[in-house]
């Protein structure tokens, strides 16, 4: 009976490691090949201990432990993680008992220097001419890194749900046809729209839902499918709740292997900064009617200065010409009482003289000021007028 077991094992067992030798070492490095041999008690329907009888090498890769650690010594769930060691070692008898096949057996394993391996087993019955299962050969797999990377896999998905969930703008995803497979809550908030509304659904059918110029937003769509440069456009939308925005999309088109799939959508809402805009070009608008009535003014009241100046300056030089030359006494002596008259006339029309000419110079932007000429010598008026 025990030859009756064994040696089909053996012949597998000399098989594999005739390989492996050929293989310089190992079959595959990813791979660990092993064999269970059950021990059979009487009247026992299931195997006590299911030792370990062969291992290729890579499982010192895997785990650390040469084979001749294992062989013989352990059995096949001594190395499962303590946690979930009774767990999936019921699972594991529980096949076993049907003698079945099995594949994509998750288990974590000890490693030999303490850390956590992460296998994937397959296994297959071997079993005599009569049925009766004599143990399993099967191949362990590191899935150690595809964890991680699903992990890391999983936590940017996450971060990226998080991202899509929140975004100001409004993002769709949609195929090469239009239609619509994935949306985002402030994408349904502009449309004022409910998730199972777009879902599924053409870009056709959502649009006529919205006031909008739908023939100018579906060409632009058309084009931008079939991979031609549309350029940057703004639409006026009204959406289903009445609610009004000027929207701005921006587009990515998706490919696989250089052919057009699909495409992403991101809407921006634009609606603040067109106000912004609108009340900053009314604003410019004031000023530069503003502008136009200063300038206006300002030639008004140079032409009002000129004429002032003329009609002023002329007889106001044949005041103070005659009010000098009494003075000075062309006429002959005047009483003291009459010369106080002409002084003051005198310098009355001196000073209305300075401010004609003060005003005729700044009208047109130049300056006038006064410099002495010293301690009880009088004043000069020096004046810069622009080329």
């Amino acid at each position: 009976m025990a030859a009756s077991i064994f040696c089909p094992i053996l012949l597998d067992v000399f098989c594999l490691t005739l390989l492996a030798n050929l293989s310089g070492g190992g079959l595959i490095s990813l791979y660990a090949l092993f064999y269970l041999l059950p021990i059979f008690s009487a009247g026992m329907a299931l195997p006590r201990f299911p030792w370990m009888i062969y291992l290729t090498a890579a499982v010192k890769k895997m785990l650390g432990f040469e084979p001749k650690e294992i062989v013989g010594r352990k059995h096949f769930y001594d190395l499962f993680a303590p946690e979930v060691r009774e767990q999936l070692k019921k699972a594991a008898f529980e096949v076993f008992a049907r003698k079945e096949s099995f594949r994509n057996f998750i288990n974590p394993n000890l490693h030999k220097n303490g850390g956590r391996i992460m296998l994937e087993t397959s296994g297959t019955p071997i079993l005599d001419e009569k049925g009766n299962l004599l143990g399993y050969r099967g191949a362990d797999i590191d899935i150690t890194r595809c964890g991680q990377t699903e992990e890391a896999l999983k936590e940017s998905e996450e971060k990226f749900r998080t991202v899509f969930e929140d975004v100001a703008e409004g993002i769709v995803v949609m195929d090469n046809k239009a239609t619509i497979i994935e949306v985002n809550p402030k994408l349904l908030e502009f449309g004022g729209f409910t998730r199972e509304e777009v879902i599924g659904k053409n870009i056709v059918q959502i649009l006529p839902l919205v006031k909008a110029d739908i023939a100018g937003i579906l060409s632009v769509l058309k084009d931008f499918l079939r991979g031609k440069e549309v350029g940057r456009h703004e639409w006026k939308i009204t959406n289903k709740k009445g609610e009004q925005f000027v929207i701005c999309p921006h587009r990515s088109l998706i490919r696989k292997e250089g052919r057009i799939v699909g495409a992403v959508y991101v809407i921006e809402d634009i609606t603040e900064r067109k106000r912004a805009e609108e009340e900053i070009k009314s604003l410019l608008k004031e000023t530069q009617e503003a502008n136009e009535k200063l300038k206006k003014m300002n030639k008004t009241k140079g032409e009002f200065l000129s004429i002032v100046t003329h009609d002023l300056g002329t007889p106001l030089v044949s005041i103070l010409g005659y009010a000098s030359m009494l003075l000075d006494g062309m006429e002959g002596e005047i009483p003291e009482k009459q010369r106080s008259f002409l002084e003051i006339i005198k310098k009355q029309s001196l000073g209305l003289g300075l401010y004609i000419a003060k005003s005729f110079i700044e009208a047109h932007g130049g300056s006038i000021r006064a410099e002495s000429k010293g301690l009880g010598k009088g004043s000069k008026f020096c004046f810069t007028l622009p080329l």
